[in-house]
């Protein structure tokens, strides 16, 4: 297949999972359809790029955070769309750069991970369930 095609797949399978997660975490149906319809009618470009993205309830520390975050989950899907086994590739490196890319993910996780009071790890999986 060619790159298109499957930029179009990957494309597509982000949206549909996304607006599942919308269904998911709605109320009810009609909450559901109501946010799917805000979000395309009151969609702006520009806020994505502005000051108003901070109004949504993330500080610029989180902010950052989830997009470091989401760009490693990108380079890693776009290794595996490669072929590439990603903890084969890790592997086979030598022992110090293994313990540094080990190190590195755990020191990411226990120092920007979202720990402390109030947290509630059943609330985060279940989402109120």
């Amino acid at each position: 297949d060619s790159k298109w095609i499957n930029a179009f797949r990957v494309v597509r399978t982000f949206f549909l999972v996304n607006i599942g997660f919308v269904f998911f975490r709605a109320d009810s149906m009609k909450s559901a359809l109501q946010m799917l319809g805000y979000s395309v009618r009151v969609f702006n470009l520009k806020d994505l790029f502005s000051a108003a993205i901070f109004e949504l309830g993330l500080d610029w520390i989180e902010f950052v955070i989830a997009v470091v975050s989401l760009l490693i989950l990108l380079a890693v899907s776009i290794l595996q769309n490669r072929g590439i086994r990603v903890r084969e590739a890790i592997a086979r490196r030598k022992l110090p750069v293994r313990w540094l890319i080990f190190y590195a993910l755990l020191f990411y996780t226990i120092l920007l991970g979202y720990y402390g009071p109030g947290y509630s790890a059943a609330e985060f999986i279940y989402q109120g369930f």
